[in-house]
Protein backbone atom coordinates (compact mmCIF):
# COMPACT_ATOMS: atom_id res chain seq x y z
CA UNK A 1 0.00 0.00 0.00
CA UNK A 2 1.62 3.36 -0.96
CA UNK A 3 0.30 6.07 1.58
CA UNK A 4 1.44 8.98 -0.56
CA UNK A 5 -1.14 8.38 -3.19
CA UNK A 6 -4.37 7.87 -0.75
CA UNK A 7 -6.45 10.97 -0.20
CA UNK A 8 -8.54 10.41 2.94
CA UNK A 9 -9.64 7.34 5.14
CA UNK A 10 -12.28 6.56 2.75
CA UNK A 11 -9.40 5.59 0.03
CA UNK A 12 -8.20 2.67 2.81
CA UNK A 13 -9.83 -0.80 2.35
CA UNK A 14 -11.52 -2.79 5.22
CA UNK A 15 -8.25 -4.78 4.88
CA UNK A 16 -6.01 -2.27 5.22
CA UNK A 17 -7.79 -0.51 8.55
CA UNK A 18 -7.23 -4.13 9.86
CA UNK A 19 -3.68 -4.26 9.27
CA UNK A 20 -3.40 -0.63 10.62
CA UNK A 21 -5.39 -1.89 13.87
CA UNK A 22 -3.23 -4.52 14.48
CA UNK A 23 -0.03 -2.23 13.87
CA UNK A 24 -1.29 0.10 16.61
CA UNK A 25 -1.67 -3.12 18.92
CA UNK A 26 1.41 -4.74 18.26
CA UNK A 27 3.16 -1.52 18.60
CA UNK A 28 1.56 -0.26 21.83
CA UNK A 29 2.47 -3.76 23.46
CA UNK A 30 6.08 -3.69 21.92
CA UNK A 31 6.26 0.02 23.37
CA UNK A 32 4.57 -0.76 26.87
CA UNK A 33 7.03 -3.76 27.19
CA UNK A 34 10.02 -1.73 26.55
CA UNK A 35 8.80 0.96 29.63
CA UNK A 36 8.81 -2.09 31.85
CA UNK A 37 12.18 -3.36 30.68
CA UNK A 38 13.44 -0.15 31.27
CA UNK A 39 11.98 0.11 34.96
CA UNK A 40 12.69 -3.61 35.54
CA UNK A 41 16.63 -2.79 34.79
CA UNK A 42 16.54 -0.51 37.80
CA UNK A 43 16.18 -3.37 40.40
CA UNK A 44 18.72 -4.39 42.49
CA UNK A 45 17.41 -5.65 45.70
CA UNK A 46 14.80 -7.40 46.75
CA UNK A 47 13.89 -4.28 48.49
CA UNK A 48 13.02 -2.98 44.96
CA UNK A 49 10.65 -5.53 43.61
CA UNK A 50 7.45 -4.67 45.63
CA UNK A 51 7.80 -0.83 44.75
CA UNK A 52 8.05 -1.78 41.10
CA UNK A 53 7.35 -5.36 40.03
CA UNK A 54 3.54 -4.68 40.89
CA UNK A 55 2.90 -1.61 38.24
CA UNK A 56 4.98 -4.04 35.75
CA UNK A 57 2.58 -6.69 36.51
CA UNK A 58 -0.69 -4.54 35.63
CA UNK A 59 1.02 -3.54 32.65
CA UNK A 60 1.72 -6.79 31.05
CA UNK A 61 -1.52 -7.94 32.21
CA UNK A 62 -2.95 -5.35 30.05
CA UNK A 63 -0.75 -6.11 26.97
CA UNK A 64 -1.69 -9.41 27.29
CA UNK A 65 -5.72 -8.82 27.06
CA UNK A 66 -5.11 -7.08 23.95
CA UNK A 67 -2.97 -9.20 22.06
CA UNK A 68 -5.31 -12.24 22.98
CA UNK A 69 -7.15 -12.44 19.64
CA UNK A 70 -4.33 -11.56 17.23
CA UNK A 71 -1.41 -13.15 19.16
CA UNK A 72 -2.80 -15.88 21.57
CA UNK A 73 0.53 -17.60 22.21
CA UNK A 74 2.58 -14.37 23.04
CA UNK A 75 -1.18 -13.31 25.22
CA UNK A 76 -0.56 -16.43 27.30
CA UNK A 77 3.13 -16.32 27.68
CA UNK A 78 2.47 -12.74 29.06
CA UNK A 79 0.00 -13.95 31.34
CA UNK A 80 2.29 -16.89 32.85
CA UNK A 81 4.57 -14.07 33.37
CA UNK A 82 2.44 -11.86 35.10
CA UNK A 83 1.39 -14.96 36.80
CA UNK A 84 5.06 -15.78 38.07
CA UNK A 85 6.13 -11.78 38.42
CA UNK A 86 2.47 -11.75 41.28
CA UNK A 87 4.65 -14.71 43.09
CA UNK A 88 8.24 -13.41 42.94
CA UNK A 89 6.13 -9.30 44.33
CA UNK A 90 4.10 -11.48 46.99
CA UNK A 91 7.67 -13.43 48.51
CA UNK A 92 9.04 -10.04 48.13
CA UNK A 93 6.94 -8.23 50.36
CA UNK A 94 6.62 -11.35 52.78
CA UNK A 95 10.27 -11.80 53.29
CA UNK A 96 10.65 -7.78 53.64
CA UNK A 97 7.67 -6.64 55.33
CA UNK A 98 6.65 -4.24 52.20
CA UNK A 99 2.74 -2.97 52.32
CA UNK A 100 1.44 -2.33 49.10
CA UNK A 101 -0.43 0.53 47.42
CA UNK A 102 -2.36 -0.86 44.60
CA UNK A 103 -3.71 2.65 43.74
CA UNK A 104 -0.28 4.21 43.89
CA UNK A 105 0.77 0.97 41.63
CA UNK A 106 -2.07 1.53 39.47
CA UNK A 107 -2.11 4.76 38.60
CA UNK A 108 2.26 4.10 37.57
CA UNK A 109 0.68 1.45 35.36
CA UNK A 110 -2.03 3.71 33.80
CA UNK A 111 0.99 6.35 33.33
CA UNK A 112 3.29 4.16 31.79
CA UNK A 113 0.40 2.68 29.37
CA UNK A 114 -0.54 6.37 28.85
CA UNK A 115 2.84 6.90 27.14
CA UNK A 116 3.15 3.92 25.11
CA UNK A 117 -0.59 5.25 23.38
CA UNK A 118 0.23 8.45 23.02
CA UNK A 119 4.26 7.20 21.03
CA UNK A 120 2.07 4.36 18.82
CA UNK A 121 -0.38 7.24 18.22
CA UNK A 122 2.34 9.49 16.72
CA UNK A 123 3.88 7.23 15.27
CA UNK A 124 0.83 5.89 13.23
CA UNK A 125 -0.66 9.46 12.08
CA UNK A 126 2.55 10.04 11.19
CA UNK A 127 2.72 6.81 8.96
CA UNK A 128 -0.75 7.49 7.93
CA UNK A 129 -1.58 11.07 7.52
CA UNK A 130 -4.57 11.36 5.63
CA UNK A 131 -5.89 8.39 8.10
CA UNK A 132 -8.58 10.01 11.02
CA UNK A 133 -8.86 7.21 13.19
CA UNK A 134 -11.44 9.00 15.71
CA UNK A 135 -13.94 8.81 12.56
CA UNK A 136 -13.02 5.52 11.91
CA UNK A 137 -13.90 4.42 14.97
CA UNK A 138 -17.41 5.72 15.13
CA UNK A 139 -18.27 3.83 11.77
Amino acid sequence: MNTSTLKNSTDYEKEDLARIETEKTISFAIESLNQIYKKIQNLSTIDTFPAVLPSAILVIRTISASLYEIMPKTSHELSELSTVLGSVVMDSGTITGAKFDFSEHNNASWLILDEAKLMVDSKINKQYPNLDFPKLSDT
